[in-house]
């Protein structure tokens, strides 16, 4: 798909040799977990362990309290009264016999949450990252979120440290689902502890949220959800399996290989693509778009109508058309949309001359687990389509939703690629682009990720977050959004920035080094003699 790197200079060479060598010790084929496991009673063996520790409270803004340490996981339901969940001996993840934690669900939309399990008061150094794997499996299927979460506390071990906001986002951790019932999968997330306050983390891991085949909530009937094998160790985030192959579509218009690389088809040649898209402003046109967007780097336009489409056309960009507005979010699940819509939209598109144009058809996961809608927009996007465009899905924190609409249980994805927020309200101080490498190496994620959403919050950190991102495999990014006339995007700090950044990713993009894998058949070893050994 790429051509070796020939004929360009030297200065260009050197910018593209930093940038892969960056890529490579950041984005290696499987982040094994090796370091020692930190959890003392990981496998539940011996109840009166005292590393894992059951949960009766209410949620209040991370001012979460701790219950007994006998066999009961309670939870409040919506009359703040408490059920349990329990001890299962009868599951477990290592078959032997030393059983599982069993957690039942919230009941009733204003209480979601339910069992949890805490990894109690594990001792952390300042400026290292650590990274907790936990295993779980669902009785049914699709199945509902497994949460985990860091809170902190302070060196005295004592008591419960509410850090400002910026740096308590940090500790959110990250939720995901299953592929399939019955079947044990990994969940991995990570933490780097930066505030010289924090002495001791707990990890929570909640159960929360159905996401029943017919999109309507049955709190009576959500099943349960068993986790076993706890893990957290001092190393960067890592993973215990291995990671999943990943599936190409090879579209007639928009192709995308197993690594995330986008190719498009301009008249009878395939061109490698690196979508550099902004979400635009309501009051923007096409003067603006040619002017301010094309003009400034963007190639590529976030569109919800034919209109806007159109008009990214004329301007010389090419566009992603967003059908996220025909999937309601979980709480109006049981709304019905006609999707004869998305037909009637694809026709106008095609009959405008412009299909040739889309590079995907997008859609925004950050709050919708309706499965019942997204699997009906998405076979009504290939279907009209005739599979022309990939299909992709954003997500935020709820990095493993992915797992639902990449399952085991259809007989095809649903969608065709995947990426992550890697930089919002965060800001620099926060390396989101881990959840690109959560997508790319967790188990059971099998289309590639391959976008790095960056939302207005990222301030000067938009450049580093982009080559960061480039690193741990995205093939391009979006913006948003232009939010002129009150904040328009030509006043944000990096906006100078774009040309110079537009230019060296052509760069990189011709001479096949965004394209070529970023990772190695081998590694660098120290034997005892501190000499530097490298293993194939």
């Amino acid at each position: 798909m790429y051509n070796k790197p020939k004929g360009v200079k030297m200065k260009k060479i050197l910018i593209s040799l930093i940038v892969m060598l960056f890529a490579i010790q950041l984005n290696a084929q499987w982040l094994e977990l090796t370091a020692p496991n930190l959890v003392r009673n990981p496998t539940i063996k011996d109840m009166n362990g005292d590393s894992v520790l059951t949960f009766d409270g209410r949620i209040d803004d991370f001012l979460w309290g701790f219950g007994s340490t006998d066999t009961t996981i309670a939870f409040w339901d919506s009359s703040q009264t408490t059920t349990t969940g329990f001890w299962d001996q009868s599951v477990s993840h290592t078959n032997d016999g030393s059983g599982s934690w069993r957690m039942t669900p919230g009941i009733g939309a204003k209480y979601p949450f339910g069992g949890r399990v805490v990894v109690d008061f594990i001792e952390v150094q300042q400026g290292v990252e650590y990274t907790f794997s936990v295993y779980a499996k669902a009785s049914q299927w699709p199945a509902p979120s497994v949460i985990f979460k860091f809170n902190a506390y302070d060196t005295d071990m004592g008591s419960y440290w509410k850090m400002p906001y910026p740096q308590r986002w940090k500790m959110k951790g990250t939720w995901g689902t299953f592929t399939d019932k019955d079947k044990w999968e990994e969940f991995s997330g990570s933490v780097s502890i930066e505030d010289p306050n924090i002495g001791y983390i707990a990890v929570y891991v909640l159960f929360t949220y159905a996401n029943p085949l017919d999109g309507v909530i049955d709190w009576s009937n959500l099943g349960f959800v068993w986790v076993d094998d706890f893990y957290a160790g001092m190393q960067p985030i890592g993973f215990r399996e291995p990671p999943s192959e990943k599936t190409a579509f090879n579209g007639t218009q928009t192709k995308v290989d197993e690594l995330g690389n986008i190719q498009i088809k301009n008249g009878d040649k395939w061109e490698p693509f690196f979508p550099m898209m902004v979400f635009g402003a309501d009051d923007r046109y096409i003067n603006e778009y040619k002017s301010i967007y094309a003009a400034q780097g963007f190639n590529t336009l976030a569109v919800s109508t034919v209109s806007r489409a159109q008009m990214a056309v004329s301007a010389g960009m090419r566009y992603a058309f967003d059908f996220t507005q025909f999937i309601p979010v979980l709480d109006s699940a049981n709304q019905v949309i006609d999707v004869s819509e998305i037909a009637s939209i694809i026709q106008e598109l095609k009959g405008a001359n412009i299909l040739d144009k889309c590079v995907y058809w997008y859609l925004d996961n950050k709050t919708t687990n309706n499965y019942k809608m997204v699997k009906a927009v998405t076979e009504a996007i290939h279907e009209n389509d005739n599979s022309a465009h990939p299909i992709y899905m954003n997500t935020w924190i709820n990095t493993l939703e992915v797992r639902r609409y990449a399952n085991q249980v259809d007989s095809s994805n649903l969608i065709d690629m995947v990426g992550a927020c890697v930089g919002n309200g965060e800001g620099a101080l926060y390396d989101g682009t881990k959840r690109l490498k959560i997508l790319n190496n967790q188990m059971d994620v099998t289309v590639p990720g391959n976008m790095a959403s960056i939302y207005d919050g990222v301030g000067d950190g938009f450049r580093a977050t982009v080559y960061a991102a480039i690193a741990q495999g995205a093939k391009g990014f979006s913006f948003s959004k232009d939010k002129a006339p009150d904040n328009p995007i030509e006043n944000y700090s990096w906006w100078s920035q774009l040309p110079t950044l537009k230019t060296e990713i052509d760069t990189l993009l011709a001479n096949g080094f965004i394209q070529a894998p970023h990772y190695t058949d081998w590694k660098i070893v120290f034997d005892n003699n501190e000499k530097t050994i490298l293993e194939s």
